[in-house]
């Protein structure tokens, strides 16, 4: 089964204490958050714990205090991006899993048939749009986007790296 990226912190976390998605299957989540330290990461989770998780909330906390150390969380707007808009991505061709979570397969396909159809600036673009980092990827000498610790553009493997 492809892995799968989710695009709502607070909804993705519940669907993994709901049993409805495993927290491995999971790539990464991009999220709408803007946590910058760890005053924000505290104010974050209380929030989310009162509005969202309830009475699960410290599971809830403890998986996605768990996602940010492994660097599986994505947060476009501490670079000061966008965060990509759940139900807007019929362009890409990427088909969402409900409302929040997309497949990683589908995801990289979309990239690849975007470079086979516009070139490399088009995986630059949704690899922006999704928040990915970038880094130099020596075969296609330039910085690119990196997604499980793959150039998004040529596929080769990259070393890790942290992810904001």
């Amino acid at each position: 089964m492809s892995k799968l990226i989710g695009l709502s912190l607070s909804l993705c976390i519940t669907d993994i204490i709901n049993g409805k998605v495993n927290k491995e299957d999971v790539s990464c989540i991009i999220a709408a958050t803007c946590a910058k330290n760890d005053a924000d990461m505290k104010k974050l989770m209380d929030g989310y714990s009162t509005m969202y998780w309830g009475k699960d909330s410290e599971r809830a906390v403890e998986i996605a205090l768990e996602l940010f150390a492994e660097n599986k969380v994505y947060q476009p707007r501490v670079n000061g991006d966008v965060h990509p808009a759940l139900n807007n991505d019929d362009a890409l061709g990427v088909e969402h899993l409900g409302n929040h979570w997309i497949s990683s397969q589908a995801f990289t396909d979309a990239a690849y048939a975007m470079y086979e159809k516009e070139g490399q600036t088009a995986t630059e673009r949704m690899g922006a749009k999704y928040g990915l980092p970038f880094k130099w990827c020596e075969p296609c000498e330039c910085m690119e986007p990196i997604f499980e610790q793959a150039c998004l553009t040529c596929g080769s493997a990259q070393e890790s790296s942290s992810r904001q």
